[in-house]
């Protein structure tokens, strides 16, 4: 079991586990915005660690703003094609403080018809490359269920006007995933590249997508000082979440 301040998610049985990419993705998602989003999709949730994040911040949010955090409309939704990540990400969500507005079901990102504000998504990122001898790893790691073409297509068909949607990938994959993004008329509004140390170079960039022209904004962020420190940047990132922070 991996304890968070405020929840704790169990991973044994999901094909994704928790790690810091689904953390960073969880962050860095676009919550401070007008209006705050309601409808939310999180497309291969794993363990649910990802909508657990978003459900946290979102319920913060809106009860800043007066609103109930887990009153209609908001609605966090988390999907995945794997029954027993979904099974896992289920029980999780009913452990947290934010069971109402969480729903973990089995679906593909095709298959998904209900629109979004915010869709985050930590997607299948390898194309033709060496298989694991887990069929159930391959699928959450390859994408041969959600090639980078079905992926743009049904964000930009799910998304609302303003909505945006978040994805966490390794670098190396942007330019391979960005005409599908163009393809599908979404544009980059802001672009995170995480580095590990400042020296070393970015291996994950976290894009965020609108279905509009936009200007793109460019960032960086460093995990660790040069003592092996988590940075004060990422600490205040993280802070509502790990224990350390």
């Amino acid at each position: 079991m991996f304890r968070f301040k405020h929840f704790a998610v169990e991973d044994d049985a999901s094909t994704m586990k928790v790690g810091t990419d689904a953390v960073l993705l969880g962050c860095l998602a676009p919550l401070d915005v007008e209006p705050t989003p309601t409808q939310v999709l999180d497309v291969g949730t794993g363990c649910g660690v990802v909508a657990l994040v978003v459900a946290q911040r979102l319920a913060g949010r809106l009860r800043a703003e007066g609103a109930g955090a887990a009153e209609p409309p908001l609605r966090v939704d988390a999907i995945d094609v794997d029954a027993a990540s979904v099974g896992q990400a289920a029980a999780n969500f009913a452990a947290s403080p934010w069971n109402g507005i969480l729903h973990a079901s089995r679906c593909a990102l095709q298959q998904w018809q209900n629109g979004s504000d915010l869709i985050v998504c930590n997607p299948p990122f390898f194309a033709r490359s060496l298989r694991s001898v887990d069929p159930r790893r391959n699928a959450a790691r390859h994408n041969d269920t959600l090639p980078y073409a079905d992926l743009a297509t049904h964000l930009r068909r799910l998304l609302s006007p303003h909505g945006r949607a978040t994805l966490v990938v390794p670098t190396n994959v942007e330019p391979a995933l960005m005409p599908h993004l163009h393809e599908a008329s979404l544009s980059v509004l802001r672009r995170v590249y995480v580095h590990h140390t400042e020296h070393h170079r970015p291996k994950r960039v976290v894009l965020t997508v609108v279905p509009r022209p936009t200007a793109t904004e460019e960032a960086h962020l460093c995990l660790f000082d040069g003592d092996g420190c988590p940075t004060e940047t990422y600490r205040a990132l993280v802070s509502d979440f790990y224990l350390w922070a």
